[in-house]
């Protein structure tokens, strides 16, 4: 019986991200605890730790080498490595945390990447996607072309869009619909 389950996780398109799916209360409490992160950054400016969603581009390719993980969108590991560096900060986060439904720092590392990938998803289109996993096969003639920076993340392409190939249509409906931190 186990066997035919399992399985039947890998043939049914899907099915394995079933559990996965973000709900509306999580989606929820992560804002809240974005919110109430932004006056831990003022309490505790010595933390190094940074939950602001809108990065911009110099940032952003700061942020690629650590971006990805198992294929995955990973930018709330990072962020909340850092933060557990100051005990502190870390102390009066997890109160957050706990207080907003979040078990543990991977908890809301989880749902905070799910989220990310959604709203990444949600303002791509699959166009975008194919495009993107052309940019790391250009001649080099062509790739050299490009600025060093831009360079870095056309090379990531094929990453960025398998992993965006990845985020369940219900999570970036679920986003559309709640625009969080918008």
């Amino acid at each position: 019986m186990i066997r035919l389950f399992v399985a039947i996780l890998f043939l049914v398109p899907g099915a394995a991200h079933a559990a996965d799916l973000l709900k509306k209360a999580e989606v929820e409490n992560f804002v809240k605890v974005m919110e109430a992160m932004e006056g831990l950054e003022g309490k505790y400016p010595d933390a190094e730790a940074n939950f602001d969603m809108n990065i911009d581009f110099q940032e952003a390719m700061g942020m690629m080498d650590t971006m990805f993980k198992d294929g995955k969108i990973n930018v709330f590991g990072p962020a909340m490595d850092a933060a557990m560096k100051h005990p502190e900060f870390s102390r009066d986060m997890m109160k957050i945390l706990r207080g907003n439904g979040f078990s543990s720092v991977e908890s809301f590392a989880d749902v905070g990447n799910r989220v990310a990938a959604a709203m990444m998803r949600a303002e791509m289109s699959n166009d975008d996607l194919q495009q993107m996993k052309m940019m790391a096969s250009l001649p080099e003639s062509q790739m050299a072309m490009i600025p060093e920076p831009m360079r870095k993340m056309a090379m990531m392409g094929p990453t960025i869009a398998a992993a965006m190939e990845k985020v369940p249509a219900a999570d970036v409906k679920l986003v559309k619909k709640m625009k969080p931190l918008q």
